[in-house]
């Protein structure tokens, strides 16, 4: 884990989170990559459609049948994510996030974030690029639930009995919720650059009144509330990067008068060393 994460953001975010204390994580259906989530499930759906077992007659073949079922209503799953970057001063990042307008990279220290992760049911976990490790993973998973299933010798019935159903439901319904954990971190190679972490949210026993929604460039989005503040009631930003700006000298003046004025006390304040361009 690195000693800081970056969260970028234009000013309306950097001013909605110093007054409210708190990230806003999103659906993860909705964020830029329009991948997000599908990612995993197509690589879930591609390698129980190669698992030896899926063409069998007996019970096994019947699960991974069911375990390729239940991945179409998993896509629709509430699963909400927060994204940070390792890197302070990425210029994707920038047009990603910042644009048009002033933008803003918020350092926070990971271990801060993972703290408060922990408290809110939040796991703090880095993005995945690579797909070899990502079909490994899904493996496992699908090796597990084949395992779970089998825990009593293999069943090599071709007619399922109720206990069976029983059984296939319950572990097809575990492997859809253990896929949409993992789905928020699996990103195609061509992010990598970005070196992600993500919050991502509990699958189960969100508050209603964390709940919120707000404007995109072409649709609402749902999301969640991270509070920022931990139970001694601090709030820290440990160093703030300013986007590229053709006034540095004054962009640098009004933030950290901007920060003084809101009782935001050392927090180190910086200029992008990425040359202004006009988007």
């Amino acid at each position: 884990m690195p000693q800081f994460l970056f969260h970028y953001t234009t000013f309306d975010g950097l001013s909605g989170i110093i007054e409210n204390k708190c990230l806003w994580a999103s659906q993860i259906q909705y964020l830029n990559d329009s991948q997000e989530f599908n990612l995993a499930v197509n690589i879930a759906m591609e390698n129980l459609e190669k698992h030896p077992g899926v063409k069998s007659s007996n019970l096994n073949g019947y699960l991974l049948t069911e375990m390729k079922k239940i991945l179409v209503p998993a896509q629709n799953f509430q699963v909400f994510v927060c994204s940070f970057s390792e890197e302070e001063d990425l210029l994707s990042q920038w047009r990603g996030y910042c644009f048009p307008g002033p933008g803003f990279s918020l350092g926070f220290k990971a271990t801060n974030i993972q703290s408060l992760g922990e408290t809110q049911g939040f796991s703090l976990v880095p993005c995945l690029y690579d797909r070899p490790r990502q079909d490994k993973i899904v493996r496992e998973l699908i090796e597990l639930a084949l395992n779970l299933f089998n825990q009593d010798g293999e069943r090599k019935r071709v007619i399922p009995v109720e206990e069976d159903i029983n059984s296939i439901n319950q572990i097809s319904a575990e492997f859809a919720a253990n896929l949409s954990f993992i789905a928020p971190i699996f990103k195609h190679p061509s992010f990598r650059e970005e070196k992600e972490w993500r919050l991502i949210s509990p699958f189960r026993g969100l508050e209603r009144a964390s709940f919120g929604y707000r404007k995109g460039s072409s649709f609402i989005i749902p999301y969640c509330r991270f509070k920022l503040k931990d139970n001694e009631g601090n709030f820290n930003i440990s160093k703030i990067v300013i986007g590229p700006t053709p006034h540095r000298e004054l962009s640098l003046n009004s933030t950290s008068s901007f920060l003084t004025s809101n009782n935001i006390s050392g927090c180190e304040v910086l200029n992008s060393s990425t040359p202004f361009r006009n988007w």
